[in-house]
């Protein structure tokens, strides 16, 4: 196979110069790994969406944020797709508290909201990543605000995974 780039001449053209793969996967049942917690982010068994373990973050003070970041960097400068996706229970006690999951492709400088959430039981999200095909410095988090309507945030995340398709090329 050819797999030079140019789609007209060769396996370009059948996709045979393409490749789906899975550039991080998380299920929290080995502890923390590849993760960067802030202090309200911990992993808690007994309520995992599969297996015993998720990620949970939990704030009861009011106007306080914690983000969590998946500590890798996502190469995707070949990636033709690629997409976020994750199990999710938000337990809301007011309308106005913030879940949501933010993406950077600049160092962690700037970060954009890809996905928000409400109040719901455990549910799977799938979030493309397509506005980021072609930048080589992805980073994701997620971001837990409690705004302080009634008691707290807890947002449990957990079978957390990032796949994309590549080009060998």
């Amino acid at each position: 196979s050819d797999c030079n780039g140019v789609a007209t001449d060769g396996c370009e053209h059948a996709g045979a110069c393409t490749r789906t793969e899975t550039l991080f996967s998380e299920g929290f049942e080995a502890g923390l790994v590849n993760w960067t917690p802030s202090p309200a982010w911990s992993r808690t068994g007994a309520y995992g969406y599969s297996g015993w373990s998720c990620y949970e973050g939990y704030i009861t003070a009011c106007g306080v944020g914690a983000e969590s970041a998946i500590d890798r960097v996502f190469d995707l400068s070949r990636a033709d797709s690629a997409s976020l996706r994750f199990f999710e229970d938000v337990n809301t006690f007011s309308t106005m508290d913030q879940y949501q999951v933010q993406v950077s492709s600049n160092g962690g400088m700037l970060w954009e909201v890809v996905s928000s959430s409400v109040g719901t039981t455990w549910r799977e999200r799938n979030v493309s990543l397509a506005a980021y095909l072609g930048r080589s410095d992805v980073r994701i988090r997620f971001r837990l605000f409690n705004v302080c309507g009634d008691g707290g945030a807890i947002w449990h995340v957990d079978q957390v995974s990032v796949t994309a398709t590549l080009r060998n090329y």
